[in-house]
C-alpha cells in the first residue's frame, strides 16, 4: 500500500476531510469511514479540532482513504470527475455496490479492499 507521511495530526485529518469533501461525503459519512460514533463530543472534535491524539485505528483508516485518493489521482491523471465516477460506479466484485457504498459499511476490511482494488487497477 501507498504510505502517507504527514508531519502533524492536523495535517492528516485535514487531508482526510479534503478527500471526503471532494468525494461529496458529509460529516456523518466521514465518521462512518473513521469507524467512530455519529454523535458525541469526541467524534466531532476529531474532525474539527487538534486537541486529541488519534488512536492507531483512526490513523490507519485515514491513511488508507488518502492512499485511495492518491492512487485514483495517479490512475486518472488528476481528473477529479473520473475519480468520483470510479467511486460511484457499481462493481460486480463488490456485490454490485459502488466502492463508496462498500466503504461506508464501516469496516476497516472494506476500506483496505478498495485500496487494494485501486492498486490492482494501477498495475501494482
Amino acid at each position: 500500500p501507498l504510505t502517507v507521511k504527514v508531519s502533524s495530526r492536523k495535517g492528516i485529518v485535514e487531508g482526510f476531510v479534503k478527500v471526503c469533501n471532494r468525494w461529496g461525503l458529509d460529516q456523518k459519512k466521514q465518521k462512518i469511514l473513521l469507524g467512530i460514533s455519529e454523535s458525541g463530543i469526541f467524534s466531532d472534535a476529531i474532525l474539527n479540532d487538534n486537541s486529541f491524539n488519534l488512536p492507531q485505528d483512526l490513523k490507519d483508516r485515514i491513511g488508507y482513504v488518502i492512499s485511495i485518493s492518491l492512487g485514483l489521482g495517479i490512475l486518472f491523471g488528476g481528473n477529479t470527475d473520473a475519480e468520483i465516477e470510479w467511486l460511484n460506479s457499481n462493481r460486480h466484485s463488490l456485490s454490485d455496490l459502488t466502492p463508496i457504498e462498500y466503504m461506508l459499511q464501516g469496516h476497516m476490511f472494506n476500506i483496505i479492499n478498495i485500496a487494494e482494488m485501486v492498486n490492482r487497477e494501477r498495475g501494482l
